[in-house]
């Protein structure tokens, strides 16, 4: 069954008179809900009392004991850490509205057309993803926050996004959340109709797609755990920034950046975006936890190939805004740190 409502019961010292609460949960005609009962280390007979009713009854329900007595609130958090609910992603293409300010209304049509493609193409043989798109923007969703509907969601966005870069040169970001979601199809007049979109997971997925300047797929820090509890917490990096801690699935890696196909159209972007923070925040996060020095230093050379070793009369404005911006706000100061020792390099 597909689990669209968690629902979270704090319990401490409270017994048969859960009673009441329990018989409202009985006359739902809703089924496709958990209920996750949270004993706050009661002194009494509730543990008793929750777990005769779970063997009862045909409720989806389960019962946490907590370690110690925290309180309410960390009883909650207990119980949204077992809450089942769904995975979903946010996906975004970046700098899409001034692409359109660039473009004719056909060159637009096709641009989304080409963009809908890939992901229709990445849909084929998927067994527990759903989405939708909306414009420039995709949603995805799990039917369940198993480990194999997880692994299955990072599988499709990882697709998607190699593919729309390679090959519509489209730059795609995001983020993946974990909890509530559902959809709720309406029909208000026979030529207007609406799909409201509602959910915990929904608002946090969208707000983390621009928590950090980076061309990658933000994490929730549940989303981060339970892949690593997974044991598939490949290309995932933690980075602390401005006090804050951020999780990002990186699809940009430094071998990606290696091919010289992938480099040139990277460079180009970067270059019609003027060098924004996000190009080189998503260099960083490729190259950190990379332990081959002269792989970093190789992919700092072809970009300077790149940019202006070819047609150096006509494209040393390019390279300088490349060198000046590699230090504008925004920039990880690690990168600005590691760039510093490229130059260092060059000028020897």
């Amino acid at each position: 069954m597909n689990i669209f409502l968690s629902i979270i019961i704090p319990c401490f010292n409270c017994g048969k008179l859960m009673s009441r609460c329990i018989e409202s949960l009985q006359r739902q005609t809703c089924q496709d809900f958990e209920v996750i009962f949270v004993d706050d280390y009661s002194t009494d007979d509730t543990c008793l009392f929750l777990q005769n009713f779970i063997d009862s009854n045909s409720i989806l329900a389960s019962l946490i004991n907590a370690p110690y007595n925290g309180g309410p609130g960390k009883a909650r958090e207990l119980g949204v850490k077992e809450a089942k609910g769904k995975y979903v992603a946010f996906l975004d293409i970046l700098g899409f509205k001034n692409k359109l300010g660039n473009i004719t209304q056909n060159e637009a049509k096709q641009y989304i057309m080409q963009f809908s493609s890939v992901i229709y193409s990445a849909f084929q043989g998927v067994n527990n993803i759903n989405g939708y798109i909306v414009s420039d923007s995709v949603i995805l969703y799990t039917d369940n926050t198993e480990c194999v509907s997880l692994i299955e969601l990072m599988k499709v966005v990882e697709k998607i996004c190699k593919t729309e870069f390679s090959s519509n040169g489209i730059i795609i970001r995001g983020a993946i959340s974990k909890g509530e979601f559902d959809n709720v199809p309406a029909i208000e007049l026979n030529n207007l109709q609406k799909q409201l979109i509602v959910g915990e997971a929904y608002v946090d997925a969208y707000l983390l797609e621009s928590s950090i300047k980076t061309i990658g797929i933000n994490l929730s820090q549940q989303v981060y755990e339970d892949l690593s509890n997974y044991n598939h917490a490949i290309n995932t990096i933690e980075e602390k920034i401005d006090n804050n801690i951020h999780y990002v699935f990186r699809y940009i890696t430094l071998d990606f950046l290696l091919d010289e196909k992938n480099l040139k159209r990277f460079i180009k972007l970067a270059n019609e975006s003027g060098w924004l923070p996000h190009y080189y925040n998503t260099i960083y996060f490729a190259m950190k936890l990379e332990k081959n020095d002269n792989k970093i230093e190789q992919v700092f050379l072809n970009i300077q190939k790149q940019v202006c070793d070819e047609k150096p009369s006509e494209n040393w404005r390019d390279l300088d805004l490349y060198i000046k911006n590699s230090f504008a706000d925004g920039v990880i100061d690690e990168y600005k740190t590691r760039f510093l020792k490229h130059i260092r390099k060059c000028l020897k």
